[in-house]
């Protein structure tokens, strides 16, 4: 026994040690209001106690028995808040009549329990002997669901510790402005509205108003209140929406499946049906009621703790709707019995709803639909009957009908009748049945569970002290920078008047052109069959999708890559892993990398010579995939082998997107980036250019007011000059294949998931939409041995270390007096050097230097001996470096090589220099200060920690979704609304017509209005004055 007790103990231990991150100090913070709003948060500090956390919640004197009672697992702090609580839920009682009193009622209601909310949170922080107990236990992070009053959020702030904010939505929109998410209002419904993602006209007008309204009616009902408290507890130079925006991570109780497809930030995780969970075993007398169902089963009614608010008159039409169902019935309800009850239904004044709804007997839901009893009938897969009641609910329930998980009808006008016809509709008909089915395996297909998702990401919080890399700098930006309405200004302003600003455009109208047009010419689960369509340049290109081939491979999928014949044996011989198919392909890929030879020239004659080698070079890309697919063997043999995905990178001809809907089958992207901005109109994702940079551009998110008016002229443009270059060539490869009703970015908006070699830590936080996934670094993984004369050359350094300089692909193009200028650098250093370089060896090259024409770059980027990275920041060696944290010298050559060194200069990850100029002398002291400042190799080190602590490894990532993608034959769920939306539309010009006319009508009828009473008046003086 003393040997099982030690064993267990160990094992225990273990599991601390290896899955946990220790036992840390957590302190919740609930919103004074309980219910619906504790029980996240409690079930999320059980789960942080159950990981060995010391979890610490702050209540009120008069419901801390209650809640030590509910949850004995976490320790509790108390204070007096001298009865604000229980005014507040008196005053909440009220919110009933609010439906049947005027808006301005509402008003007051509101402002007097916001006031009751400030209250209780002034006499939580008023408490100088819990607040000074609260500061010498040191809390690692504060949890809080900020619901309007944001005393978690205070209270973290007083503290000085990160927070983490548990929220189902914010009506006020708060949220959205401390977050700086695009919330575009012709696709997304506002929180209190009936409306899904497809809105008539009528209703995206309402949206917008709503949506724009409410803030200012907030701020103005209670702004001062709250700016009051935040003033008094964190001095006067704080604001609410500033301590908001300090927030560490947002976990929100949502999930694409019922919540629709939207931007999300990089700090703003979805958790929804974060309480659902595996049914436990009911009590014996009600596992008894439920056997007695038979077949017919049971229908489980519930409006949670709104049951309470349901009179007698509702009571007794539901009680006889339900009185005429086979189905026993189980319902919440407190209330006076109704006189119509059946003896096939059991009253209880608190139910076990999800046990209930995981229960195989178990038909169908009647509910509130809100938010945890709709996710918990979405786990379980049962369908439901809507009745909302107010609040969130009649969106939930939108969203419910929307995605065939049920029907709804009104609470207040249902007859019996209908109400039972409703019920029999969504017993009888198997669609309900089998979509929740459908959806539930859908929602907990998911690497983590919601709860373990949400542990995973206040422990990573932990661990690393905040996450304030992820907040965007959006939010910091003044609202008038934020909708460039100062560039706006400057752009509509009389030409005459506009400063210059010629020797401060860091882009030039011709280099525009040229990046964007030398951009657009160069570049566990069964086993299933994948097809990979690599794009018809090589390079850094080919390697990302090689890369998941091979992983792929490796999880025992049969994984084919279909190249052009001049290739395929090259490609063979890198990948013997891999399934080659090849077609003739005439040519057109050695010609088109001979065209870009020749735009590089043309730069140096004229921008027309330019577009003329861009077209000629689209034409080549349009030729391959035309001779592709038209081989008829080539393409028959592909639809017989019935591949379930295909997986391409969308370099401008959108080959792979073209054959994935040829053959009918899903489409995976993996990408970089795309100057075209394609794929911003394919996903929906807004780019907002007052903190997005342009791809190409050299800017980060922090740009000055010149850089701006370039990034918005530079992003809008792009996608133009990309259509009138190339659009027919590529819409004309389309319709040959596909039909004539195609087109482009219809084919590419089918695409299933986008694969993102992007990360947050160094390519800035952006918003991102639900299909969008950041796999940065997915080739990136721990160093191979070096070969044994690359190791001793390594040790023979010393304590000084190694330097690597590497160009990639790019270092052919180094001319002879850049090299000369580069090797003297190196011979004045202490360290030794591994440079990859193809030319003539340079004459000034010292002994310290080894040459070589390729170098395992991952392998000696790992290795313990290296120090710095010289680096033209291509994106596969600059995450590399990020991996193992050496710090770089970026000396970009082009594309968007300026915009990663920007990036990593601005992370404190290395210095830049520019390749062209740099002399001896500044590329070794440029060198020197990444060597000698201890600042650069800290920030690569802390960097390095941060990327790699993550649930999944990119890799990990990217095979996931595409076996998910496998698994369910495409996840069009995920798709946003916005790509199926005409551009009037989806920016809401319609609307804005409309309000624009209805205000000028309504101008002009005041006008004459005044105008005709004031002729009036003039008569009558007139006439007063002939009388006298």
């Amino acid at each position: 026994m003393e040997i099982i007790s030690q064993y267990v103990l160990l094992c225990v231990l273990i599991s601390l040690t290896v899955y946990g991150t220790g036992a840390e100090k957590v302190l919740v913070v609930p919103p004074i209001i309980g219910g619906s709003l504790w029980f996240p948060l409690a079930s999320i500090g059980q789960a942080l106690a159950g990981r060995g956390h010391d979890v610490t919640v702050v209540v009120s004197q008069d419901i801390v028995d209650k809640r030590r009672a509910e949850r004995p697992n976490l320790r509790f702090e108390s204070f007096f808040d001298q009865g604000s609580r229980a005014r507040y839920e008196a005053s909440l009682d009220k919110a009933s009549e609010m439906f049947h009193e005027s808006l301005f009622r509402e008003f007051q209601h509101f402002q007097e329990r916001f006031k009751f909310m400030a209250e209780h949170c002034d006499l939580l922080l008023g408490d100088t002997d819990l607040m000074g107990r609260l500061k010498q236990a040191r809390f690692q992070v504060v949890v809080s669901q900020p619901f309007f009053s944001q005393c978690g959020v205070i209270v973290a702030a007083h503290l000085g510790v990160p927070h983490v904010a548990v929220l189902r939505s914010d009506r006020t929109q708060y949220d959205a402005f401390a977050t700086g998410v695009p919330r575009p209002r012709s696709y997304v419904p506002y929180i209190l509205s009936s409306f899904t993602d497809w809105m008539t006209f009528s209703q995206r007008a309402q949206n917008l108003i709503m949506s724009c309204a409410v803030p200012v009616v907030f701020e103005w009902s209670v702004g001062r209140i709250k700016y009051d408290l935040v003033k008094k507890y964190l001095g006067e130079e704080e604001t609410p929406l500033g301590v908001l925006a300090k927030t560490d991570v947002w976990l929100y109780q949502t999930d694409v499946l019922l919540d629709l497809p939207r931007p999300r930030m990089p700090n703003m995780v979805d958790v929804g049906g974060i309480n659902s969970q595996e049914a436990n075993p009911l009590s014996e007398d009600l596992e008894l009621f439920m056997q007695g169902s038979g077949s017919a089963g049971v229908v489980v009614v519930s409006f949670g703790s709104q049951a309470k608010t349901i009179n007698l008159e509702r009571a007794e039409v539901m009680a006889a709707a339900f009185a005429q169902l086979r189905q026993k019935v189980v319902w919440r309800y407190t209330g006076e019995k109704p006189a119509g009850l059946g003896n096939n239904t059991k009253l209880m004044s608190w139910l076990p709803q999800n046990d209930l709804l995981g229960h195989p007997k178990t038909k169908a839901f009647v509910t509130h639909t809100g938010g945890n009893g709709m996710f918990e009938a979405l786990y379980h897969g049962v369908p439901m009957v809507c009745t909302p009641l107010g609040k969130d609910q009649r969106g939930n329930a939108a969203r419910v009908v929307s995605r065939g998980l049920g029907v709804r009808l009104d609470f207040n006008t249902f007859a019996t009748e209908t109400f039972y016809q409703a019920i029999i509709q969504v017993l009888t008909d198997k669609s309900y049945r089998e979509t929740a089915a459908r959806l539930s395996r859908l929602h907990r297909d998911q690497p983590q569970s919601p709860m373990e998702r949400a542990v995973w990401w206040i422990e990573h919080v932990i661990k690393h002290g905040g996450l304030p890399h992820l907040r965007a700098r959006a939010v910091e930006l003044p609202w008038y920078q934020y909708y460039l309405l100062d560039v706006a200004a400057f752009l509509l302003a009389p030409l005459d008047q506009r400063p210059d600003f010629s020797n401060a455009m860091e882009i030039g109208t011709q280099h525009v052109v040229f990046c964007v047009m030398i951009i657009l010419t160069v570049h566990g689960s069964s086993t299933e069959k994948v097809l990979v369509v690599p794009p018809v340049i090589g390079g850094s290109h080919w390697f990302p999708l090689a890369s998941v081939g091979q992983a792929l491979a490796g999880r025992g999928h049969d994984v084919t890559v279909v190249v052009s014949q001049d290739i395929v044996d090259k490609r063979r011989a890198e990948r013997p892993d891999l399934r080659f198919e090849s077609f003739f392909d005439q040519g057109s890929r050695a010609q088109l990398e001979a065209n870009t030879a020749q735009i590089e020239e043309a730069f140096n004659k004229s921008v027309f010579n330019v577009l003329q080698h861009l077209q000629e070079g689209m034409n080549f890309m349009a030729e391959h995939c035309d001779l592709l697919m038209a081989k008829a063997n080539l393409m028959g043999g592909l639809k017989q082998a019935r591949f379930r995905v295909v997986v391409s990178q969308p370099f401008f001809s959108q080959c792979g997107a073209i054959v994935a809907a040829h053959l009918g089958v899903p489409h995976v992207a993996l990408l970089r980036g795309d100057p075209s901005g394609l794929n911003s109109f394919a996903t929906g994702v807004p780019r907002p250019p007052s903190y997005v940079p342009y791809i190409l551009s050299s800017f980060t998110d922090r740009m000055t007011f010149s850089q701006r008016v370039q990034n918005l002229v530079v992003s809008c443009s792009a996608p133009v000059v990309f259509q009138w270059i190339v659009g027919r060539i590529n819409n004309d490869l389309v319709k040959k294949y596909l039909g004539e009703e195609e087109t482009l970015l219809g084919v590419l908006a089918k695409t299933d998931v986008w694969l993102y070699q992007t990360d947050s830590l160094l390519d800035l936080p952006s918003p991102r939409m639900p299909n969008m996934v950041d796999v940065g670094g997915l080739h990136c993984q721990e160093a191979n041995p070096l070969s044994e004369d690359l190791e001793l050359f390594m040790q023979s350094s010393g304590s000084a270390g190694v330097v690597v300089v590497s160009f990639g692909s790019q270092a052919k193009t180094i001319n002879s007096e850049r090299a000369e200028v580069m090797a003297a650098a190196f011979a004045q250093l202490r360290q030794k050097v591994v440079w990859r370089y193809t030319g003539e060896k340079p004459t000034r090259l010292g002994n310290n230097t080894m040459l070589m024409s390729w170098l395992p770059q991952n392998d000696l980027l790992g290795h313990p001996k290296t120090k710095a990275f010289v680096t033209h920041t291509g994106s596969n060696g600059m995450y590399e470096a990020l991996y193992h944290g050496v710090p770089m010298v970026c000396t970009p050559l082009g594309k968007d090589q300026h915009g990663n060194a920007a990036r990593v200069i601005s992370r404190g990850l290395g210095v830049r220099l520019d390749f062209n100029t740099f002399t001896t002398e500044t590329f070794y002291q440029a060198i020197m200060q990444v060597l000698t400042d201890r600042s650069y190799r800290e920030t690569a080190a802390r960097l390095s920690r941060l990327h790699r602590d993550q649930p999944q490894s990119p890799m990990e990532r990217a095979v996931w979704w595409i076996e998910h993608v496998i698994k369910h034959g495409g996840l069009p769920h995920l798709r946003a609304r916005a790509v199926e939306l005409p551009w009037y539309q989806y920016y809401l010009l319609d609307v804005a017509a409309f309000l624009l006319a209805v205000c000028s009508a309504v101008l002009v009828l005041i006008c004459c209005s005044c105008s005709l009473v004031c002729r009036k008046i003039c008569r009558k003086r007139g006439g007063k004055l002939k009388s006298q």
